[in-house]
């Protein structure tokens, strides 16, 4: 009886065994071995692997906040110059591992801390940590100068990047370079890795390219400057409602890293890296709402011979010369123990008196009164007027609105939007669409437009704009997508004026 059950058992196996080898061959599956479930989310590993073989040079970043950044362990041309990054995507460094008592600086920025357009062995970072090198005495560790940019990042972008990844950068030094984009909204990126601006409804794409976008376009398909002179981005110019916003939150974001740097030991030293209207204004709003805060000028204003050929970034040398200023500062600092600035090499002759220092800074008055006289009733595409009052949403080519536009305007005593737009064809079937009219967070008015719509005229409150600054966005609840010039883009309708009365 046994046997016969042994014998009925080990049939029964080679049986299975048979049929799972069956099974195998004929579906290439096992069913002693399942394959485990599918994985619909890439590892870091495979992300990195996979975004490398697209074109574009950009990344999303796993933090919102920061959006995006440089591919990792990737090489790609920015105007025909290799940049080679870490497997965080941000600029390689040269050279060995720091040693464990190296002093540790982080450059912050955008496409000028990056290098962008200048080769690995000429940025910023890397001439700062070679000058540094020969300034230290015997028996200190070789400074450790890593850089923490991306060519299109804003202040909270950089910020927030190296918040992220405090403990691993680990920072005794900080080094920040402003720029004028600090006060943008930050990009997004595409599938194939280019930057792009994020459209959400209710939240047109805002920055100072914008106003950029609007003087290049009037000038490339018109012939005409249509700046003119001493203008500046009403973005910028702390004037109206949203600019003294974005100002006010620029400068406790960067109170706000300069007291976890602090707490983590490490000082943050502001240096210019321009002396345009953008830095004066920071460098005034620094010194009164951030007394004592480290500043310093590197070499302006930038001329033809410190860029690169056909681009106004600047180039190697310019880098190492910043540099140089930048090594001498740290030093006389007292931030590098050990250090002698009087070993630091000589520099370039033609950079002898071109250093500059802030603390004599402020706006001129001129200046002030310039961009005050900019800061109208109206935007009128045609005439060219008010474009640098757009914040953002409106395409500098034909006035098109899609998810929406924000603009500023200035008229004391007006009581009443008035608004000229070209609805689009009616085969589009955009329409109707319903305009919610807002300042700041509240609406002020809903419109319904149609195709055949060309006037809409909006009342104000009688609380709005008392000063006769007002900020206003439009948002369509409905829109399409259409192809414009080989792109495809947002549209509800095409703004051509707007007008306070």
């Amino acid at each position: 009886m046994i046997v016969r059950l042994l014998v009925s058992v080990v049939a029964a196996i080679v049986a299975l065994l048979l049929a799972e080898g069956a099974w195998s061959l004929v579906t290439g599956r096992s069913l002693v071995h399942p394959a485990p479930l599918a994985r619909m989310q890439a590892l870091d590993a495979e992300r990195i692997a996979a975004a490398a073989r697209t074109v574009g040079p950009f990344a999303a970043d796993e933090d919102p906040v920061v959006g995006f950044h440089v591919k990792g362990s990737a090489a790609r041309e920015f105007l025909g110059v290799a940049a080679s990054t870490d497997r965080f995507g941000m600029r390689a460094r040269l050279g060995g591992d720091p040693a464990d008592d190296a002093v540790r600086i982080a450059i912050l920025g955008d496409s000028v801390a990056f290098g962008f357009g200048v080769p690995d062995g000429q940025t910023l970072g890397h001439h700062l940590e070679e000058l540094l090198a020969t300034a230290m005495g015997p028996n200190t560790a070789r400074p450790f100068v890593t850089t923490v940019a991306c060519p299109g990042w804003n202040f909270q972008n950089q910020a927030r990047y190296l918040q992220d990844h405090l403990a691993r950068i680990d920072p005794d030094i900080v080094v920040m370079l402003p720029i004028g984009n600090d006060l943008d909204d930050g990009f997004g990126v595409d599938e194939a890795g280019q930057r792009s601006w994020p459209q959400r409804p209710g939240a047109p794409f805002v920055g100072v390219e914008v106003w950029t976008g609007f003087v290049l376009e009037r000038w490339k398909r018109h012939g005409e400057n249509i700046a003119g002179t001493q203008t500046w981005p009403l973005l910028m110019s702390g004037l109206s409602p949203e600019s003294e916003r974005r100002w006010s939150a620029y400068l406790r974001a960067i109170d706000e890293l300069r007291d976890r740097l602090e707490r983590h030991g490490a000082p943050l030293l502001v240096a210019f890296s321009e002396r345009d209207e953008f830095a004066r204004v920071l460098h005034e709003r620094l010194t009164r709402e951030l007394p004592g805060s480290p500043v310093m000028g590197l070499h302006g204003p930038r001329e033809a011979e410190d860029c690169i050929a056909n681009d106004p970034h600047p180039n190697g040398r310019w880098h190492r010369e910043s540099a140089r200023r930048i090594a001498r500062r740290l030093i006389e600092s007292g931030w590098l123990v050990g250090a002698d600035a009087a070993a630091l090499p000589p520099g370039d002759p033609r950079y002898a008196d071109r250093g500059f220092e802030p603390t004599e800074w402020s706006v001129p008055e001129e200046y002030r009164a310039a961009w005050g006289a900019l800061y109208g009733d109206r935007f009128d595409l045609a005439a060219g007027a008010g474009l640098w009052q757009v914040y953002g949403g409106v395409h500098p080519a034909d006035g098109t609105v899609g998810v929406g536009c924000f603009l500023g305007l200035r008229k004391p005593g007006a009581r009443r939007l008035v608004a000229t737009i070209r609805p689009l064809d009616r085969a589009s079937g955009v329409y109707p669409v319903v305009l919610t009219w807002r300042s700041g967070t509240s609406v002020i008015a809903k419109t319904p437009i149609a195709d055949s719509t060309r006037i809409v005229t909006v009342d104000l409150p009688a609380d709005l704009g008392s000063d006769g600054r007002v900020d206003i966005t439009i948002e369509p609840d409905n829109w399409v997508v259409e192809e414009f010039e080989g792109r495809s883009r947002l549209a509800a309708f095409r703004l051509e004026r707007l007008e306070l009365r």
